[in-house]
């Protein structure tokens, strides 16, 4: 019986037990399920559980928000589900393919501009800090604020080579698993 035997023998329960377990993954804070029939699974019910943050759905996808123990709850999930983690991928990516097109295009979008989410707000919140300065008399001229301008700046001037990185990065990662 491993730490986490009772929260995941809960979730199986939940979302309508093994058989209704499509395919299993997980990120950095979530288990993901692909469910055949989403309105089995008892929502509020597993929101509520111990270890449980919250619940999501998305894209066919039905979300348990476990947090930064995910991977531990990942492990006893799938042994009980009688699967182990490689056949739980392999799953998931012959489901991949059953995506519509529009889900694909939302993909490749999104694994492209994702990761570059982050730089945008920091560089945002930079031109925004630009404006306060100047409420507070520095000048265009002075040398903090054309450092922090040319820092706002910067992710512009690189944004196609980032977005380009990341779409073949994302393209590579379609394609490897077709």
């Amino acid at each position: 019986m491993g730490k986490y035997s009772s929260l995941a023998a809960d979730i199986i329960k939940n979302v309508g037990g093994k058989e209704n377990v499509e395919s299993l993954r997980h990120c950095v804070t979530r288990l993901r399920f692909r469910l055949i029939d989403e309105s089995i699974a008892n929502d509020e019910v597993i929101k509520n559980m111990d270890g449980v943050v919250t619940v999501m759905k998305a894209m066919g996808e039905y979300m348990v928000v476990i947090g930064e123990h995910v991977a531990d709850v990942y492990d006893e999930v799938c042994s009980q589900l009688g699967l182990d983690a490689m056949q739980a991928e392999n799953k998931e990516q012959k489901n991949a393919k059953k995506k519509s097109p529009l889900e694909k295009v939302l993909g490749t979008i999104m694994g492209g501009m994702g990761p570059t989410l982050h730089l945008l707000c920091a560089c945002g919140i930079i031109k925004g800090l630009l404006v306060l300065l100047t409420f507070v008399g520095v000048k265009p001229t002075d040398g903090i604020y054309m450092l922090m301008n040319a820092a706002g700046d910067c992710f512009f001037y690189f944004l196609p080579l980032i977005l380009g990185f990341n779409f073949e990065k994302n393209s590579r990662s379609i394609h490897s698993s077709d």
